[in-house]
């Protein structure tokens, strides 16, 4: 068995891989229940990619583990002015989209605490966009202002009315249609400049827009951890 755990700003996702499938799947908080649960795993590799750590003091085995940052061998080639601060959840996303790709040139949308626009040009991650994220735009609203409250999105809700009849259904409103107008504008653009075909949709927010969007995507919630295995592999 494999572990992959991918450390992002809001949770931690933890996939136990067995002959390259993802058999069980897990979202904690923090590394404490991270331990609890490797604690009942035998597990010959395990690797660690964190948005928020710098790793000097993991708590993982350090004969079993491998941390990915800017010096990891990767599958892709890495085009980027200063890959040292390039977030690694973004670089296993592209290492994910690689081994699945079937035309040359691939947008890669993460809708988590940002909302990330990633280029990969055959074997190259080119760069991209980062935005907001919805939980960000809706907690930045009311924390900059005198009376705007403090709302929650449900994201069962399949349709956002444009024009608001409430303060909330406004604020609602400009996030979420501001958002689905961001992607769909920030997708034409790159396939106009950059000839991308192919979009893949990943992230705790991606399942809430994919049907809001004018282009089709692959929706991936699991792609980090994907990207993370490839990398892993790679690595043995």
């Amino acid at each position: 068995m494999d572990i992959i755990i991918d450390e992002g700003n809001t949770s931690v996702k933890i996939g136990c891989f067995v002959k390259k499938q993802l058999v069980e799947y897990f979202l904690v908080k923090n590394t404490k229940e991270v331990l609890a649960i490797l604690a009942l795993k035998q597990y010959e590799r395990l690797i660690y990619s964190s948005v928020r750590q710098d790793y000097k003091n993991h708590p993982f085995d350090k004969q079993k583990t491998l941390l990915l940052d800017y010096n990891t061998p990767l599958p892709i080639v890495i085009n980027y002015d200063t890959p040292i601060t390039l977030g690694v959840d973004r670089i296993a996303g592209a290492c994910s989209v690689y081994f699945l790709k079937s035309t040359k040139n691939v947008l890669v949308i993460d809708m988590g605490s940002c909302i990330t626009f990633d280029l990969l040009c055959e074997n190259t991650f080119m760069g991209g966009i980062i935005s907001p994220g919805m939980q960000m735009r809706i907690d930045t609203m009311p924390l900059f202002t005198g009376k705007l409250p403090i709302i929650k999105v449900d994201k069962t809700e399949e349709k956002i009315e444009l024009l608001g009849k409430t303060t909330e259904s406004c604020m609602k409103s400009g996030v979420i249609n501001g958002i689905i107008g961001e992607i769909n504008h920030t997708i034409a653009r790159f396939e106009d400049e950059y000839q991308v075909s192919e979009i893949f949709l990943t992230g705790g927010d991606a399942k809430f827009f994919d049907k809001k969007l004018k282009t089709s995507t692959f929706v991936s919630q699991n792609l980090v951890l994907e990207g993370l295995y490839r990398i892993l592999e790679y690595n043995v």
